[in-house]
């Protein structure tokens, strides 16, 4: 009678096996979500430029006001004395100069404001803050604040650990350039 050689792996192989695998992942996983958080905040940044981008290019376009304020509704500016970006920010024509989105029946129409863009943050764990609660162009592209924005995006916990790989600071300047660095003094 032919004896077969036995093949496969006894328990104990298959346990080490997990075991490995597990301290592996344990390694693994925090590094990972820290990996996740700097991507959100990057998508983030890149957002927010670009709103700022088409603020001001709007506003020269256009020859009018263009404000962009934090909003926690997507159709209202964050109310209060609230210099935080809520869930997101939405962007007006401001034509009557009140710093408050006055859409009517929400056509455009030459005596109402008209919304021009809604974002939503890529991630929930995302938060801006500024000094002034709405960031305005004058219709020539300029700055509505003449010593121009600074805004504060912080991702995770950043806000707890000052991590500059999670949080940054974008500068308008005051003839409307845009500048990006990373760290920020506080969340």
């Amino acid at each position: 009678m032919k004896k077969f050689p036995e093949n496969g792996f006894t328990l104990i192989e298959l346990m080490v096996v997990v075991a490995i695998l597990g301290i592996i992942v344990a390694v693994a996983v925090p590094g990972m979500r820290s990996l996740s958080e700097k991507a959100q905040m990057r998508a983030n940044l890149a957002k927010l430029k670009s709103s700022i981008q088409m603020a001001r290019s709007e506003a020269v376009t256009r020859r009018e006001h263009v404000v962009i304020c934090g909003t926690t509704n997507n159709t209202a500016c964050r109310g209060g004395s609230r210099r935080q970006f809520g869930d997101g920010w939405i962007m007006f024509v401001d034509r009557n100069n009140n710093m408050i989105p006055d859409l009517g029946a929400g056509n455009c129409a030459d005596d109402e404001d008209c919304m021009l863009n809604v974002e939503t943050f890529v991630s929930a764990q995302m938060t801006i803050r500024s000094q002034q609660r709405e960031i305005v162009f004058n219709p020539d592209g300029s700055p509505g604040e003449t010593a121009g924005y600074e805004l504060r995006v912080c991702a995770g916990d950043a806000d707890q650990s000052n991590d500059t790989e999670k949080s940054a600071t974008v500068r308008i300047m005051p003839t409307g350039a845009i500048s990006v660095s990373k760290g920020t003094s506080s969340c």
